[in-house]
This record gives C-alpha cells, structure tokens and sequence, in this order.
C-alpha cells in the first residue's frame, strides 16, 4: 500500500509533537497500517487513503464482504 500523509496531518502534528516526533510517526503509520490490517483479518483489504479535512485524522476506504467503508 503506498502512503502518503496529507500535508495538513504532517503540519499539525509537527506543531503538536515537534517535526522530529511526527517524522518517526509518520514513518511507523503504513506499518501501523498493515498490521491493522492483517489482524482484521483476510477479508478486509485497503481501496484508498481518503484526505482528512480536518488537521489531524486519517482514513482509509476499506472492502470487505460487503463492500467498501471507510475504517
């Protein structure tokens, strides 16, 4: 899964944080991500990230056996 953070998410977490704390985050979440994933189990798979509005959140749409959600 390619990832790349919302410019919004990567500026207000180095204001809350420091960079140096977001940068390490950052680098951890498509990990993060995968192993989210994986323990949802084999029927879950990621369509897209979808962009934030907010400053912070992030999301992804999701398919699974019903079809896509966002999770």
């Amino acid at each position: 899964m390619g990832f790349e953070p919302p410019q919004r998410l990567v500026r207000a977490l180095g204001e809350m944080y420091g960079d140096g704390a977001a940068a390490e985050w950052l680098d951890r979440l498509p990990t993060l991500t995968e192993q989210a994933i994986d323990a949802a189990g084999p029927d879950l798979s990621v369509e897209r990230a979808a962009a934030p509005a907010g400053a912070a959140p992030w999301c992804s749409w999701c398919g699974g056996p019903t079809g896509p959600r966002p999770r």
